[in-house]
């Protein structure tokens, strides 16, 4: 962004466009992994919450985009509140039962309305692979918006509605594949949330159900099958 003044002549000319609208995506680092432990170069009062959220604060406000997407969020009754005094009224939370943190999705309130939202269980691939490898944890929510001022009557499919998601994916890099599988199960909750036809968990390579496709260590991957041109026909070999 360069110097502050800048920034605010940049962002300025943007919003003087009413058909053009920011998105940023924030990792906040929970608190509750803010440990010495894992973070030993950083100085004790710079791992305090009361520091962190403050200079956290101070950074939402500066970039000052329309719609948010927040990964790690823990302390979620704090930060509803902050976000609603920045402006952000709309705010979808996600949180699996016994996690710290989770997901949020929030927006500003005179910008877009809510259309419709679900949330993104990404332990779904635990009971689609029968592996409990893919327990995690991990979740995401979607939600479709439209631009203020629209029909929130209408359906999806009468276009207008833009759709925003965020999903927080398994970090351990010793465990790649997890994240990869992750990846396509939100590709494939997305496409669902549009109106497409709902994704095959069980495809094999390349389309072919009847060879499914194995990670390294023999468990059986859920791959999203693609249909041709929206028509809803499995892609041919080579496709």
């Amino acid at each position: 962004w360069g110097c502050k003044e800048e920034r605010d002549r940049e962002l300025s000319r943007f919003r003087a466009d009413s058909n053009r609208f920011s998105v940023s995506s924030f990792n906040l680092l929970a608190q509750a992994f803010m440990s010495r432990r894992i973070y030993p170069h950083l100085e004790h009062r710079h791992r305090k919450w009361c520091h962190r959220r403050a200079n956290l604060r101070e950074q939402i406000q500066a970039v000052n985009s329309d719609v948010l997407l927040l990964q790690e969020v823990d302390r979620w009754s704090e930060w509803s509140l902050v976000l609603e005094e920045l402006g952000y009224g709309g705010q979808l939370y996600e949180q699996r039962p016994g996690r710290p943190d989770g997901c949020a999705l929030v927006w500003k309130h005179d910008r877009f309305d809510l259309l419709r939202s679900d949330r993104i269980d990404l332990n779904d691939l635990a009971d689609v692979t029968r592996s409990p490898r893919y327990n995690r944890d991990n979740v995401g929510v979607m939600a479709e918006l439209r631009p203020h001022g629209g029909d929130t009557d209408s359906k999806a499919s009468s276009g207008g509605g833009i759709v925003f998601a965020t999903a927080h994916l398994f970090w351990n890099e010793t465990h790649e594949e997890v994240k990869f599988m992750q990846a396509l199960h939100v590709l494939a909750r997305l496409r669902e949330f549009c109106g497409g036809v709902a994704a095959d968990t069980t495809a094999g390579q390349r389309g072919n159900a009847s060879e499914p496709s194995e990670d390294r260590d023999g468990n059986t991957v859920p791959l999203m099958r693609a249909d041709k041109k929206g028509t809803g026909e499995t892609p041919n070999e080579g496709s």
